[in-house]
């Protein structure tokens, strides 16, 4: 199973503005540092993909700002960011929250032999709505705080 993690970080924790220690950095050293960790499955993340580039971000590794999720590798979402952050999962949660318990959401258009067409990808909805939500919650925090910030480790 394909999962993005997400979670606050202290500044006094890691620095994200410090490239040195972020281009040495252990994928499992960084996801211990994650506080209110929320994960979330990568076809979701596609899926809702558009509205995420609505976000203001920043590469630590490369040291440079950008819109939207590096869904391949890491991103921090600083308080700059967070607020518009939290309004676009708090958006995705009350939406989701409307379907049946069983959330269909049509995928990404696949071939296999003479077969062609969409996936169908199916989550539970409760469980979606709640990680949406939590991570809302975790943005907000971040937006009234300069010392935090979001990060997501991508698959």
């Amino acid at each position: 199973m394909l999962l993005h993690h997400f979670g606050i970080v202290s500044t006094k924790r890691k620095d994200c503005r410090d490239k040195a220690a972020w281009r040495k950095a252990d994928y499992n050293e960084v996801k211990a540092l994650l506080q209110q960790s929320v994960a979330l499955h990568d076809d979701l993340l596609q899926y809702i993909s558009d509205s995420l580039r609505w976000i203001r971000c920043f590469n630590p590794c490369l040291q440079t700002e950008h819109s939207g999720l590096n869904l391949y590798d890491v991103t921090v979402i600083e308080n700059s960011g967070a607020s518009n952050a939290a309004q676009v999962f708090t958006a995705w949660a009350s939406l989701f929250a409307l379907s049946p318990s069983e959330l269909r959401l049509t995928g990404s258009f696949v071939t296999n032999g003479e077969s062609k067409d969409y996936e169908e990808l199916r989550f539970n909805r409760d469980e979606v709505v709640s990680g949406l939500q939590r991570l809302a919650d975790a943005c907000a925090t971040v937006s009234n705080n300069e010392n935090q910030y979001l990060l997501h480790l991508g698959i």
